[in-house]
């Protein structure tokens, strides 16, 4: 996680998790808040790309599911690195990666199911 200068205390990452389920939603928004994170949650596509455009402060990671219902997660990042190439994201999905993730810019791919040490750090090493 990055530090603040002079300082060997972890910043607080803000980080938008998009996931259409609601349980896994609800444990991975948990476990980065009880890790410190700032965190916005949504629940599918559409909501994820409004609550992200809407934000004063800027988002440092996006944690976002490859299936959503209506709009894909790879298109909701895509539309997000318009204005902010320098977007971290991590894409999660229970299938291979789909060709149009791997192309994303400062992404990785978390395969599900994942024990929540790999999603602290698969966090870190996008937030470093």
């Amino acid at each position: 996680m990055p530090e603040a200068e002079g300082s060997t205390e972890p910043l607080t990452a803000s980080i938008l998790v998009i996931e259409d389920s609601e349980t896994i939603r609800a444990l991975i928004v948990s476990y980065l808040e009880n890790s410190g994170h700032q965190v916005i949650e949504a629940a599918d596509g559409e909501t994820g790309l409004a609550l992200f455009d809407a934000r004063v402060d800027p988002v440092d990671l996006v944690l976002c599911d490859v299936l959503l219902p209506g709009i894909s997660g790879p298109v909701v990042v895509s539309a997000m690195l318009t204005g902010n190439p320098d977007l971290r994201v991590i894409f999660m999905s229970g299938s291979s990666p789909e060709p149009e993730v791997t192309l994303v810019p400062n992404s990785t791919f978390l395969p599900k199911p994942f024990r929540l040490a790999a999603l602290g750090e698969a966090v870190a090493n996008a937030l470093s």
